[in-house]
């Protein structure tokens, strides 16, 4: 009679979730989340560690169920993101959720019962999933808000220049999204019916892709790339500067100026290549729009053209009217043209292709007599029109006096005297 009160006492003791066809009626999966272990002491383990392992190892069985729900029915709503052609990924949302621990479990309940007769430890843990699902549910909609109260105070951080802070706002947004991001999957992994709107998905894709542009905006390299960027923009105005001061001038007849101008937008095109070689190398995968390669190129053939143009010589144009005691000769002339040569000048006969038109007109007339020389001289009148200024740039009256045994060797000698004193005159004219 003893062992049978005994035993029907012990029978009373045991909780009805030690059986598992009670538990699955009691707790149904469609409600709980719910975690089941069976266990004895190791050795000389005592019974309150032994029990709290197995209660661990019951919760840990819950948890697991919902890891493996996880892995099965996972869509994490903000893991990547396109932005700019460029593909992000966040560690925080590509975590293999297997491989982390499940978020909070809210409400969740652990039970125990030791069996003295059999040395054995039961442990149930328990939730309810409308808990669970009401909890996340709020947890996702404030995370959401603090992410995006983060997020504009990051966009104002930058807008002041301060993007080392508006940096760090940005990875605690990002943080908070991680969290966002269990929550979601915990959801779904609960109820794999819950809606986007329930999870708030769209929004959530909305804060990352904000988030991501602003950390690109923010990330050193990009800064840098901008700063890179600002300045070719800035050398691109010089080159077409130089370019248009060179065209000007070469349209003036200014063709010495003119080259000048132009080997400086030369110069400034390759400080444009450098800026860009080194817009590669910050960030290889750089647009040609954002390297301005198409604008880089015009301006290369422009100063091509132009720099062909100027490379052809100056042409000019001469008439000449030079008397030597009544007889027509060319001695200013042909002399004048032999040094003006020298200094990169050409010659047409077509009034119309010249850049120049030198008009020489020279008188001779008898000076004094000794008994063995003649003194003679010539009388000179220069004009040099720029034809493309539509103006006579130089005009002077020389006179040199020359001699020798007869009066036209004497008066050829001043002719010739005169030249020097003409082409320093007309020489940074035609150059």
């Amino acid at each position: 009679m003893c062992l049978l009160g005994a035993s029907t006492l012990y029978a009373q003791n045991m909780p009805d979730w030690v059986d598992s066809d009670i538990r699955a009626m009691q707790y149904p999966a469609t409600k709980y989340l719910v975690g089941y272990a069976v266990g004895n002491p190791n050795g000389n383990e005592d019974i309150s560690r032994a029990t709290e392992r197995i209660k661990n190892a019951a919760q840990s069985n819950l948890l697991e169920s919902i890891r493996v729900n996880m892995e099965s029915n996972t869509r994490s709503a903000v893991a990547a993101e396109n932005i700019n052609g460029q593909y992000y990924e966040n560690e925080s949302f590509l975590n293999a959720t297997s491989k982390k621990s499940v978020a909070e479990i809210v409400g969740m309940k652990t039970e125990s019962y030791y069996d003295k007769k059999a040395k054995t430890v039961y442990a149930f843990a328990y939730a309810k999933r409308d808990d669970v699902v009401a909890y996340h549910k709020n947890l996702i909609s404030n995370n959401l808000s603090q992410a995006e109260g983060l997020l504009n105070t990051a966009q104002k951080l930058s807008a002041q220049k301060d993007k080392s802070a508006a940096r760090e706002e940005c990875t605690k947004a990002l943080a908070g999204l991680g969290k966002i991001n269990e929550s979601q999957n915990l959801l779904l992994a609960v109820n794999n019916q819950i809606s986007e709107t329930d999870i708030q998905q769209n929004r959530a894709k909305n804060v990352y892709k904000n988030l991501l542009q602003m950390q690109s905006q923010l990330d050193p390299k990009y800064e840098k790339l901008e700063n890179l960027q600002n300045n070719l923009s800035q050398k691109l105005m010089q080159v077409e500067s130089f370019l248009q001061t060179s065209k000007n001038l070469l349209n003036d007849g200014e063709k010495n100026k003119a080259r000048s101008q132009c080997e400086l937008a030369k110069q400034t095109l390759n400080d444009v290549r450098k800026i860009q070689d080194s817009m590669r190398i910050v960030e290889p995968s750089v647009t040609t729009e954002v390297l301005q390669q198409g604008r880089t190129e015009n301006h290369h053939n422009e100063i091509n053209r132009l720099s062909a143009q100027l490379a052809q010589a100056v042409m000019v144009y001469v008439k000449n009217t030079e008397d030597l005691f009544g007889k027509q000769v060319d001695v200013i002339a042909n002399k004048l043209k032999s040094q003006m040569a020298d200094n990169g000048c050409s010659f047409t006969d077509d009034e119309d292709r010249a850049d120049f038109i030198l008009t020489i007109n020279a008188e001779t007339r008898e000076g004094s007599v000794t008994e063995t020389l003649v003194f003679c001289y010539a009388d000179i009148n220069i004009d040099l029109f720029d034809v493309h200024k539509n103006k006579s740039v130089f005009s002077d009256d020389i006179s040199e006096k020359g001699g020798s045994t007869t009066k036209e060797k004497a008066a050829r000698k001043a002719m010739e005297t005169a030249v020097n004193k003409i082409m320093n005159s007309i020489v940074k004219w035609i150059k």
